[in-house]
């Protein structure tokens, strides 16, 4: 496998500079979890990126191993992109009276009309959304996380669904006119593309449920590219 090349330039900050006093510096805290929320967001979009460098030559129309495990590893990506950026909203809704202090206030100041309008955007969406738009999102997150990303108890009903879409209802083609699977000695050589299948179904069926699914896609882009700016900023 070829290395990785990280772009950017390595700098430092004196820690006292960050935080020295959990209990009575909430903003500084806050900005930590900012921080670490940049750097997962990063990490996702890494592995989704290399997943589709790894994956370019696949031959999208023709069933193979390796298709399966490209598209099983996809759709598991959007599902934790989607589940963290709803956990991003809920902090951001559940500690509002630290972005309302003067501190972050100088901070919001400092930013271009344009980086204000993408926070207030990531604000808004936090509160369930001050749109139809922004409200169908927020609550699209909101099921592929609580039914579909980290509560596996939660996703019997959900998952049992989109199973009966993908193998029973939906028009027959190559990825769904049978059940495949790979077993082998290895986690490598083993994998249930029926599952992916499934969970990918699933997570179709919530969305469009609000919206198209392409403006389901469309929208998640956008808030990443959002956050991207804003938090870097």
């Amino acid at each position: 496998m070829e290395p990785v090349n990280f772009p950017g330039d390595l700098d430092s900050i004196i820690p006292k500079r960050l935080l020295s006093n959990p209990k009575e510096d909430q903003v500084s805290c806050a900005f930590l979890v900012l921080g670490l929320f940049y750097n997962d967001l990063k990490n996702l979009m890494f592995h989704f990126e290399q997943t589709n460098y790894r994956f370019e030559k696949v031959d999208k129309n023709k069933k193979s191993v390796e298709l399966g495990e490209f598209g099983g590893i996809r759709s598991h990506l959007e599902r934790l992109l989607a589940a963290t950026i709803y956990e991003f909203f809920k902090f951001i809704e559940e500690n509002k009276s630290i972005f309302k202090t003067a501190e972050f206030s100088l901070i919001y100041e400092e930013l271009n009309l344009d980086l204000k309008d993408k926070w207030d955007s990531i604000v808004n969406i936090s509160t369930g959304g001050t749109s139809k738009k922004q409200s169908s999102f927020y609550r699209i997150l909101s099921l592929i996380r609580h039914n579909l990303t980290i509560h596996y108890d939660q996703a019997i009903k959900v998952l049992g669904e989109g199973f009966v879409k993908k193998f029973f209802e939906d028009q027959k083609d190559f990825s769904n006119e049978a059940g495949y699977f790979s077993i082998g000695e290895t986690m490598a050589q083993t994998r249930f593309f029926y599952a992916d299948a499934a969970a990918e179904r699933s997570v179709i069926a919530q969305v469009v449920k609000s919206m198209e699914y392409s403006e389901y896609q469309k929208n998640l882009r956008e808030t990443i590219d959002n956050l991207n700016f804003v938090l870097m900023y």
